[in-house]
């Protein structure tokens, strides 16, 4: 519930905190990814709106590779979550997001 509220707060965008955000995205949500698949309700439920928070609130291509490189083992319902994060993730980021990226990969 605590990274509920977390991603509900307007972050500021000074180096600090874009690094501690990175480093909580990077540490903490593939844990919170994997409780998406958890057997109690209420966590699984709390896991999937902190993901879905995040992602909607937070354009990071740090989330990305959480999604991306999450280690599935098959498990169905995950890789069925994972693709819904993705499109939610798609969904909310903004146009900018894409063309940064965009550029960059151009450059190359």
């Amino acid at each position: 519930m605590l990274l509920n509220e977390f991603f509900t707060m307007p972050h500021e965008e000074k180096e600090d905190s874009e690094k501690a955000l990175c480093c909580l995205i990077d540490k903490v949500l593939p844990s919170v990814l994997h409780k998406t698949n958890y057997e109690k309700a209420f966590i699984n439920k709390e896991a999937k709106d902190v993901m879905t928070r995040a992602l909607t609130v937070c354009q990071h291509k740090e989330l990305l590779s959480v999604l991306l490189d999450c280690n599935h083992n098959k498990i169905q319902a995950l890789m069925e979550n994972i693709a819904s994060f993705i499109g939610t993730f798609i969904q909310s980021a903004s146009k900018a997001f894409f063309q940064d990226y965009a550029s960059v990969s151009a450059d190359h």
